[in-house]
């Protein structure tokens, strides 16, 4: 007991006969892969910036734990860690952080010393790290020049020294670090 109307609606494409000939167009089929098209065009460059982002910030983490650990180290045996590998051995790190740009963790470029920092000590030791990667961030700076993060109550109390507004640049003097620049 169909009644026409519900046939209709189940069979929009009827030949007369009878018979209802189900299925899509070929246009209906390129209308559809043409929208699928264009939104992956436009989702695949945000994709790989958000990507991007996010080893960045996963970087930035992981040069901030790494400078903090150096300057804990340096605090509790008067003397800076002369390897990486020495705050995983003193237990201040359970294991070097991986580098998220070269997918290492060996290869961490360090900055020694310049100077000891007491007349006991008798090798110069690491005082900063950079990234070992040679790619360029999304602001245009190289991974491997990251200055530390100088926020407000953050890494702003391990800086002695004075504090000099030169243009645009900050220069922080320090007896661990030397002079430092950083751009605001």
């Amino acid at each position: 007991m169909d009644s026409p109307s519900i046939h209709y609606v189940r069979c929009r494409h009827d030949d007369g006969g009878g018979r209802c000939h189900e299925g899509i167009s070929l246009l209906e089929m390129m209308l559809v892969v043409t929208l699928i098209l264009i939104v992956a065009s436009i989702a695949t460059p945000i994709y790989r910036t958000v990507m991007v982002r996010a080893r960045e910030a996963v970087l930035r983490d992981h040069l901030y734990s790494l400078r903090a650990q150096i300057d804990e180290f340096t605090r509790g045996y008067g003397r800076a860690p002369l390897r990486l590998e020495e705050l995983v051995q003193k237990h201040y790190l359970g294991r070097l952080p991986t580098d998220p740009f070269t997918g290492s963790n060996e290869t961490w470029q360090v900055v020694m010393e310049d100077a000891p920092l007491s007349p006991t000590q008798t090798a110069l030791g690491i005082i900063d790290v950079h990234s070992g990667s040679n790619d360029l961030a999304l602001d245009g700076t190289p991974y491997s020049s990251w200055y530390p993060v100088l926020e407000c109550g953050s890494l702003l109390p391990l800086w002695s020294g004075e504090l000099a507004r030169e243009g645009v640049v900050l220069t922080f003097r320090s007896a661990r670090w030397g002079s430092v620049k950083v751009p605001t």
